[in-house]
């Protein structure tokens, strides 16, 4: 059933470009996030930079997203570095060029929540709780190992229930589950309409430390290394984008309510690493973490083979 639905992801993306990609332009698979793509669109940039980024309406997990960049259906997408790590492994061509999600200091980016009422105090009160991510194998994924980790528990201590972000905040509340793990625009959007009902049990530094880049903008290798120099325009419009979304939050604001349908009150200000460069440091971190779930067997897979900063080499 997954792989039927694989193939369908991939005939719709098809069926959204009518023609492949020209040396000058490339196709962009979008998710709802705080998402640099979009501020560089509105902006002008790509074609600043002389590039045409078409954005594909479709809304797929990026473990998906990554099956469609790979055969050939996209050039750039985004998705989590565990995601990346496990397509590289699975000998997917996929490189993260660009931050689009990081834990800074001035900057949790990821909050759990439970409700104001619940009996979920510590950590350690998880025991026997049903706990939402939003897809298996991905960022929220082991972040959960971690807090497992953090708490003494085992993964069966728990019960891991699959819910998109935008539907999480209704589960909470109805009780259907008893922590949720969502970031930006999510978290303003859950606080902005739930109020005094939730309150946050941990976020990202509690989990992470100060710093720790989470999920990259993405591009096929094997495309990249063909059009090195419409790969590099493309960077090179990000970058720009991110430092300008990470010093203008309020005029950001609109531009990614527009793409992802949150309100904009409901949006915090955000911020990327700057430059919107990629850390391979951090890609090897997370390959020590799924090694130790062990979902990482490759001996030979390296960070530089998963990330690069083009044009800055």
């Amino acid at each position: 059933m997954r792989y039927l639905f694989l193939i369908l992801i991939i005939a719709l993306l098809a069926s959204c470009s009518s023609a492949p990609a020209t040396p000058q332009t490339m196709r962009y698979i979008g998710l709802k996030v705080y998402d640099p793509v979009y501020i560089a669109q509105a902006r002008g940039l790509f074609a600043q930079h002389g590039v045409e980024v078409e954005l594909l309406n479709l809304v797929a997990g990026g473990p998906t997203a990554l099956q469609a960049i790979a055969a050939g259906q996209a050039e750039a997408g985004l998705s989590s570095i565990p995601a990346i790590i496990n397509a590289n492994q699975a000998g997917l061509p996929l490189l993260g060029v660009a931050d689009i999600q990081s834990v800074l200091p001035n900057q949790a980016l990821k909050h759990w929540y439970v409700r104001s009422d619940s009996s979920i105090h510590n950590l350690s009160d998880l025991r026997g709780k049903k706990i939402a991510i939003n897809l298996i194998r991905s960022s929220f994924d082991y972040s959960l190992d971690l807090i497992l980790e953090q708490a003494g528990l085992e993964r069966s201590a728990v019960e891991v229930v699959l819910l998109p972000f935008d539907q999480q905040g209704t589960a909470l509340l109805s009780g259907h589950v008893d922590m949720i793990g969502l970031l930006a625009p999510y978290t303003g959007q859950l606080e902005a309409q739930a109020g005094a009902q939730v309150r946050v049990l941990l976020d990202g530094h509690a989990v992470f430390g100060p710093q720790r880049q989470i999920s990259q903008i993405v591009v096929n290798r094997e495309w990249a290394e063909a059009q090195p120099e419409t790969a590099r325009r493309f960077v090179a419009a990000l970058r720009e984008a991110a430092d300008w979304a990470s010093a203008h939050p309020a005029e950001a604001r609109p531009i990614i309510a527009a793409a992802t349908g949150v309100d904009t009150a409901a949006i915090p200000a955000y911020q990327f690493a700057p430059g919107g460069r990629v850390s391979l440091e951090d890609a090897a971190w997370w390959m020590e973490v799924l090694r130790r779930r062990g979902d990482l067997t490759s001996p030979t897979l390296t960070a530089a083979q998963l990330a690069r900063n083009l044009g800055q080499e």
